[in-house]
Order: C-alpha cells, then sequence, then structure tokens
C-alpha cells in the first residue's frame, strides 16, 4: 500500500524514474541509464549541465549541456557547443527512449557587403540652439485706492499691470534636408535554435553608409512649450468684483443665498499667464546655413538573441562622423529691443502682443440698476441702511483685495505675435559657415541574462542581468538580480561599474577595401538555467499555479 511503490512493484510496473543533470535512469526490467552524450564533457569538468525540465502530461525529461573545447574555454580555434538529450519515460520495455541533438552557440557572423553607389535626399532632425521667441513680462502692483467706508469713502480699486521684462528664449526643432551621393555596406543574419527543447531566435543586422551631402538647415513647423496653465482658466483673468452675501466676501458680482465658492475664491491661480505655446506654422530655412560636399560616414548594428520569455542577449551600436565645412548657427537677437525700450508701451491695448498686459482691475461690485455697492451696504452692516460698518471689516475687504492684487502681480506674463499672427517676420537665426568642423560620436548598449531558476510552469523565474550602456568614451556596466514571480518582479543591483575608452566603438578594415566599419561582433546564444523546477532548487520553495488555482495561499520563499 506505500503510495510511491515498494522494490517488487517497483520492478513489475516500473513507476519510479531518477531524473539527473545528466542522466535519467529506470528501474525497469534489469535498470536502464540514458546518458547526455558527449560524456567526455562533463568527466573531464568542462560541461555546464542544464537544470534537467520535466513535463508530467507527457512523461519527457530535458538534459542539457553547455561546454567547451578540450584545449579551453578560449580556445581561439574552438567553439563553445551545446547537446541535449530529449528522453520519453514508458510503463514498459524499452522503459526509456532518448533523442540526442546539438545546436550552435555561436551564431552566425554578420559580413558587410558592398550594396553599390547611390543618391538622393534625406531629412535629419536635430535640436537647435535656444531663439528669442517671444516675450515675458513681470507683474507689478500699479495702483492701490483701499477701501474705506462712509460718504466719502472709496469703494477700492487694486491693479495689476504686466510691463516687458524679458525675452522668452526655447530651444526649437529643427531639420537639416540634404541631398547625398552614397556607397553603402551592409549585412543581416538570422537564426533559429533548440536548446533542450527551447527556441532560441537571433537576429543580426549592420550598415554602414559613406555619403557627400549638400544641405540646408530648416526651423521646423511646431507648437513649443511656454507655460503650463490653461489660457481660458484663472490665470488670464483681467480682474474681479468683491460682492458679499452672508457675511461673506466673494469675487463676483450678484449673488444668492446659498452660495458656492467657484472661481478665483477656490482657485489654484496659476504662476504664469498670458499664451501657454507658440505656433510656427511653417518651415523656414535658415538663411546662411547651407553647406556643400560636407562628408559622412554612419553605421548601426543591431543583434539579439531571445527565447519564449523574453531577451537573453542584445547588443545596439553606432557611429555618425562628418568633417567639412558646417554651418554655425546662433539665435538672431534685437527683434524685441524696440518693445523692451518702452515696457508698458502695450498695457491697456487689449489686443495683439498686450492682450494679457492688463490692466488687471480688482474693485467693488456696484449693482447697475440700483448703484448699491454691495460690500458697503451688506458687509458686516447689520443690514442695507444701517449706517455702520464693523472696522474690522474693512481691513477683511481690504485684505482680501490685497491678497488677489500680490498674487496676480507674482505671475509671470507670456506674449508674442503669434497671438494675431503664425510667424514672426524674421528668421529666429542667423548662421555663419565653418570651413572645418569634424565630429565623431559613438554609442553602445548590450544586455544579457542567465538564468538561475527557469520554471515556465510556474511563472517563476531568477536571473542574473547585466546592462552596459556607453557613449563616446565613457560607459557604465550594471549587474543585478531579479527575482520574478505570477505576482511580483524584484530586482537588486549587485553592482556598478564605470569604464572609459579612447574610443568605444572601434573599427577594422573591411577586407582590403580601404574602407574602416565596426565589425560584427560574434554573438553566442545561451540558454543554461542551472535549475528548471524547484525541487532540485534547495534555494527555492513556492505554491504551484495549479496549487494556488485549487485554492492555496500564493507565497514564494526564496533563500540562496
Amino acid at each position: 500500500d506505500d503510495e510511491y511503490g515498494n522494490a517488487e512493484r517497483n520492478t513489475t510496473e516500473k513507476r519510479v524514474f531518477a531524473v539527473g543533470r545528466d542522466r535519467v535512469k529506470s528501474w525497469g526490467g534489469g535498470g536502464v541509464t540514458e546518458v547526455l552524450t558527449p560524456t567526455d564533457p562533463v568527466s573531464e569538468s568542462r560541461a555546464m549541465t542544464i537544470g534537467p525540465r520535466l513535463d508530467f502530461s507527457t512523461d519527457k525529461a530535458w538534459l542539457g549541456q553547455l561546454y567547451h573545447p578540450a584545449e579551453g574555454w578560449d580556445y581561439m580555434f574552438g567553439e563553445w557547443a551545446f547537446s541535449y538529450a530529449e528522453v520519453t519515460m514508458l510503463l514498459a520495455s524499452t522503459y526509456l527512449v532518448k533523442v540526442s541533438g546539438s545546436a550552435n552557440v555561436a551564431m552566425p557572423l554578420v559580413s558587410l557587403s558592398d550594396d553599390g553607389p547611390s543618391s538622393g535626399s534625406i531629412t535629419t532632425d536635430k535640436t537647435l540652439p535656444v531663439a528669442e521667441i517671444g516675450l515675458q513680462a513681470a507683474g507689478v502692483a500699479s495702483t492701490t485706492i483701499p477701501y474705506s467706508w462712509g460718504t466719502s469713502g472709496n469703494y477700492g480699486t487694486y491693479r495689476v499691470i504686466y510691463p516687458w521684462s524679458g525675452v522668452i528664449e526655447r530651444p526649437l526643432e529643427g531639420k537639416t534636408v540634404a541631398s547625398y551621393s552614397r556607397t553603402q555596406y551592409s549585412g543581416s543574419s538570422s537564426s533559429v535554435e533548440y536548446q533542450a527543447g527551447i527556441r532560441l531566435d537571433f537576429d543580426g543586422s549592420s550598415t554602414k553608409i559613406w555619403d557627400s551631402r549638400n544641405d540646408n538647415t530648416y526651423v521646423k513647423a511646431q507648437t513649443v512649450p511656454i507655460a503650463d496653465h490653461d489660457i481660458y482658466g484663472l490665470s488670464n483673468s483681467n480682474g474681479a468684483d468683491m460682492t458679499t452675501v452672508d457675511d461673506a466676501l466673494y469675487w463676483g458680482q450678484h449673488i444668492t443665498s446659498p452660495h458656492t465658492p467657484t472661481g478665483l475664491d477656490v482657485g489654484p491661480i496659476p504662476a504664469t499667464r498670458g499664451i501657454s505655446t507658440k505656433t510656427i506654422q511653417y518651415d523656414m530655412v535658415i538663411n546662411g546655413a547651407a553647406v556643400t560636399g560636407r562628408l559622412y560616414e554612419e553605421q548601426s548594428g543591431s543583434f539579439s538573441v531571445s527565447c519564449p520569455t523574453g531577451s537573453l542577449a542584445e547588443i545596439v551600436f553606432s557611429r555618425n562622423k562628418s568633417s567639412g565645412s558646417a554651418p554655425v548657427i546662433t539665435k538672431k537677437t534685437g527683434y524685441y529691443d524696440s518693445y523692451l525700450a518702452t515696457p508698458s508701451g502695450w498695457v491697456g491695448s487689449y489686443g495683439g502682443l498686450g492682450i494679457y498686459s492688463g490692466p488687471i482691475t480688482f474693485t467693488a461690485y456696484v449693482s447697475p440698476a440700483t448703484d448699491i455697492c454691495w460690500i458697503k451696504e451688506y458687509y458686516k452692516t447689520g443690514g442695507f441702511g444701517a449706517d455702520n460698518q464693523e472696522l474690522v471689516a474693512v481691513d477683511e475687504i481690504n485684505a482680501k483685495y490685497s491678497g488677489m492684487q500680490s498674487t496676480f502681480a507674482s505671475m509671470t506674463m507670456f506674449s508674442s505675435e503669434t497671438v494675431a499672427r503664425d510667424n514672426i517676420l524674421t528668421p529666429y537665426y542667423v548662421a555663419s559657415i565653418n570651413p572645418s568642423v569634424t565630429l565623431d560620436n559613438s554609442a553602445m548598449s548590450w544586455s544579457s541574462k542567465d538564468f538561475i531558476l527557469y520554471d515556465e510552469t510556474n511563472g517563476v523565474y531568477i536571473s542574473v542581468e547585466s546592462s552596459f550602456v556607453g557613449v563616446d568614451t565613457a560607459a557604465t556596466l550594471t549587474v543585478s538580480l531579479k527575482v520574478q514571480t505570477r505576482h511580483h518582479t524584484t530586482t537588486q543591483t549587485l553592482g556598478e561599474y564605470n569604464y572609459t575608452y579612447s574610443q568605444l566603438v572601434q573599427e577594422r578594415e573591411i577586407g582590403t577595401t580601404g574602407k574602416y566599419a565596426m565589425p560584427s561582433p560574434q554573438i553566442r546564444a545561451i540558454f543554461a538555467p542551472l535549475y528548471q523546477e524547484q525541487g532540485s532548487f534547495k534555494g527555492a520553495h513556492y505554491v504551484t499555479e495549479e496549487e494556488e488555482n485549487n485554492g492555496a495561499t500564493p507565497a514564494h520563499l526564496f533563500n540562496f
């Protein structure tokens, strides 16, 4: 009645199999063992066996090993290899059926070949320097006439204006439009490998061009962000009247009880006003920026190995070189000088550039039907016609006036001629030509992932992941540990390392062509998890997906 059988039953019913890292054993008949081949790498300690993977629905086990030549792992005339065995476990003779196989580890090199000459045009986006694109103004409290009560009193007038205080400067989006004569070399390759039943996909490509270009630079049509406020909101208010109901002060006019505060009474009031964007409706050429015969060398490459759960290895690199004459582009200044010379010249215009310049006026609401000033007759007076107002009421009224005046005076106002038309009449930049400008920029990034645990059945993975990011002569390598379950993902940085290079993307001659390019890297497709289930991994214990679906509380425990 032993649940797992006994020696006699195992001999007759063949129910027990032992799956190791390099062999599967059955006690059926006189006993059968199937071994992962070749066997020398394991016996000579030059192989890394992967964790066996079991499929209970098909009674199969997959074994695998990654190994190097007998001469050594870095033997220049040898290469890493991968072999695997798919073993089916049966209840009758022959008890074990093995299908052996191998897979390439070294992926095919991508070689560059001449695609022949070509010509055409190319448009390249670029970020231009900061340019003067509008005017800004700092708020100023221009009029302050306090409220006072009595027959000779004043209802109060508080104003804010926005005289010009400077220019708005922003970098603009540009583009270079060029005609070219080109020589191009390119190559690509792809491969599919199966390592112990897991599909690995490799893709690689590399392209290098040599161009002679005649180009010109343009300001692109665009919408430039200026500030973060709603142009139809509170910040662009031209002021408000003060009124009252139920002995409370509000901004508004005729209101009734009960009153729900809105608008300026609840805010929030942004720190900016005026335009929030500037529109440049048309592409505009930058005069003097045209160059002829500038030489370009540009290369890009991309290589990747992926498995069903994502990327195992990926490399991306680029190097862009150019030489010859080039435009020197600087912002055009002085266009707004006449405005800045008369800062208040547009205040009160309520149109064009000065549409948001004010004055912003805060005063008291006076009923047009009765000429009654509500805050004078109703705010803490005891009722209309009481001919008396508490002294504290006068202070509260002026405090409300002053607070709103201070809020608007602290704003920065933005404006430009695009409130009336789309483009200014002169370009945003001036350009001159430098006869000799050499540029050389490179970038490289690569990432790798090695699994400690790869339990695809239960969606549990532990991996060591590396990320290398380099630009020009500096690079950073980050190594991290990642634990991923069906419910959470946790990442811990193991180390971060910085490197410097004389040149990040190194070039070699393409055959004997006299042309140089970054050679394609030797990519190795490696899927070699140490474990593929928790039974043999002493550092892991977790509730399986099946157990969870049957009501078990999820838990994933790791200690390694």
